[in-house]
């Protein structure tokens, strides 16, 4: 019978042995609307942030994933910074701090802008217009031709007002494209970091190891899902045949119905505290406590917003 001792070891040994390769799910942001639709993935994707030090502290997993993939794969990442985090009156400063993380992250100069909107001011107390927020992102999406927006959900991870109006911002931004896009033209996608509840923001290294097992999971039965469906048109062929001059199918992508999910290994965990140490400015006592236990250092899951 093993002992305490070997069990608490045991666990130890898992949680530390999963840190040190990353893992992720969807990457590409594959979603497919129905089977008479084919599937639909990221190729050039806009992060919306509100200030200098969002990208460190909570997008690091998403961005150094997708920041280290092969130039081949065909997908390009952007960001914009919607304020220059001027509250204190460090506007310049966090600015410089800003290029300084974005370099370490690995995102290119040319596919970076940080604003000074004097209607878009760092302000915790205040919410920001979400048709400035629309009017501010609009020629980006449309210049650069961006086909999925990441940004905040509805909580904005902190629930600061200033991050809680991009999503509706980013939302109003899609309608009026929708409104006004020809016809077959496609509008971008959203996808919001999903807001943990407080007792799951700040475990720490143990959102690797539980994120990790949810992701191997789902893979086990989706590998069972594939079996039996082969199975079944093995067996019975006409089950899953369409009717005589129903619309044209598409084969269901595996991962079209999955939220993306990034975790980070231990190099991309030092890249992001890295980068998050570049914002000089804010590195007091707490956010060191931050960088130790948020999940966000570690871990970025994604869900669609449906508009």
């Amino acid at each position: 019978m093993l002992s305490t001792t070997s069990i608490v070891v045991a666990i130890i040994a898992i949680v530390f042995g999963s840190l040190f390769t990353p893992l992720n799910l969807n990457n590409t942001f594959i979603s497919q609307q129905s089977i008479h639709i084919p599937h639909v993935f990221a190729k050039k994707i806009l992060l919306v942030t509100a200030h200098p030090d969002d990208e460190a502290m909570f997008f690091a997993p998403t961005i150094t994933a997708l920041t280290s993939r092969p130039k081949s794969d065909g997908i390009s990442l952007f960001h914009v910074c919607l304020s220059t985090g001027d509250a204190d009156g460090l506007g310049a400063t966090r600015k410089e701090e800003l290029q300084k993380s974005l370099d370490l992250l690995g995102l290119g100069k040319r596919n970076r802008w940080i604003l000074d909107n004097p209607k878009l001011k760092d302000n915790i107390t205040a919410s920001w217009d979400p048709e400035i927020v629309a009017s501010a992102i609009s020629s980006y999406v449309r210049g650069l031709r961006i086909d999925t927006i990441l940004t905040f959900d509805d909580s904005g991870v902190s629930q600061h007002p200033n991050h809680v109006s991009i999503p509706a911002g980013a939302q109003l931004l899609i309608e009026n494209l929708s409104r006004t896009a020809a016809p077959g033209t496609s509008v971008p996608r959203l996808y919001s970091l999903v807001t943990s509840s407080l007792p799951t923001k700040y475990i720490s290294l143990l959102a690797v190891p539980l994120a990790k097992v949810d992701i191997y999971s789902f893979n086990f039965f989706q590998k069972w899902e594939e079996l039996i469906l082969q199975a079944v048109t093995h067996y019975f062929p006409d089950l899953l045949t369409p009717p005589e001059g129903a619309p044209k199918r598409y084969p269901k992508h595996p991962e079209a119905s999955i939220r993306p999910v990034f975790v980070s290994g231990f190099p991309q965990f030092l890249q992001a505290t890295t980068a998050m140490t570049t914002h000089e400015s804010q590195m007091v006592w707490f956010r060191w406590l931050y960088i130790l236990f948020s999940r966000y250092m570690w871990v970025n899951i994604w869900t669609p917003v449906i508009i």
